[in-house]
């Protein structure tokens, strides 16, 4: 979990959105794998250049969530 995430007065919403903006897969836990999570999973890709993980992660989501334009693109790679 990133140090800025942990231990403030942040509400929920506003947790979940710094985790998305800095691409933090501790956000996952209040998006869920759900399409809300996408722009999450984006950020810590262009952060990490890592796309196996993320695609790892969307195998377990929904198959509506796998069928978005965005992890087909990620699978395709």
């Amino acid at each position: 979990i990133m140090p800025s995430l942990v231990g403030s007065e942040m509400c929920i919403r506003d947790r979940a959105k710094l985790a998305a903006s800095q691409g933090s897969l501790s956000g996952l836990c209040l998006y869920g794998l759900t399409e809300t999570a996408l722009p999450l999973l984006q950020a810590y890709i262009d952060r990490t250049c890592d796309v196996q993980t993320a695609v790892a992660l969307l195998l377990s989501a929904p198959q509506d969530v796998l069928g978005a334009p965005r992890p087909q693109y990620w699978l395709d790679m």
